[in-house]
């Protein structure tokens, strides 16, 4: 029998090598369209309209390829806390987020309501833990049917802050193998990262993530 640490060890290993093979294989797959897309663009002469149709969808699968490298760059860097930590209010970081956040709400045509009351200080990098909320508020949208609501509300709650991201709504039928679920999965793994690195507790279904942090006040 294996003692504990080198269980979680091969666990950890194992995660690893899973986490390599999904993330070559997400790359893959608009690599491989662009790739293939651009070489039959050169196969024989084409029309105007049929090079800048080509050119258009190689910059979707490029545009796809940055969003996955930021992705995945995010995940790396949330098991690191960050050297910037301090003293966070979250009504004005929430606050600046929203206006950020209206931006995708309008285009996914859901509301979005933002709650926090004065006292609600917690410790972070401002800017790390407003990315990572931003993101898990993003998937909540994107999930809805247009006329569906998300709301985020940060309360203490004793010794605790709590900080719920809800989305009520008709849910959108999911995208079996799609390069934006396998984002959203990543963004969901790497916010988890690093709330776990501040010590905090996070939890998800399939319509809310929950948050939980040590307030200050």
């Amino acid at each position: 029998m294996l003692p504990e640490n080198s269980t979680q060890t091969t666990k950890q290993i194992e995660s690893r090598r899973e986490f390599i093979s999904e993330a070559f294989h997400t790359f893959n797959q608009p690599l491989t369209a662009m790739h293939c897309g651009l070489e039959l663009c050169l196969l024989k002469e084409r029309s105007e309209e049929e090079y800048r149709q080509r050119i258009e969808d190689a910059l979707a699968h490029a545009g796809t390829v940055l969003q996955l490298s930021k992705a995945v760059r995010e995940l790396a860097e949330a098991a690191d806390p960050g050297e910037d930590l301090q003293n966070v209010e979250l009504q004005p970081v929430l606050s600046t987020l929203g206006e950020d956040l209206a931006v995708i709400a309008e285009a996914a045509v859901v509301a979005l309501k933002l709650t926090c009351s004065n006292d609600v200080v917690v410790r972070a990098d401002p800017g790390k833990l407003a990315r990572h909320i931003g993101n898990l508020a993003s998937i909540l949208m994107r999930a809805l049917e247009p006329g569906g609501n998300v709301g985020i509300c940060a309360e203490r709650e004793g010794k605790d802050i709590l900080i719920v991201l809800s989305g009520v709504g008709r849910q959108r039928l999911p995208v079996e193998d799609g390069v934006q679920t396998k984002l959203d999965g990543i963004r969901v793994d790497a916010a988890s990262s690093y709330l776990w690195t501040l010590g905090g507790d996070f939890h998800k279904d399939r319509s809310s993530f929950t948050i939980r942090l040590q307030a200050l006040q």
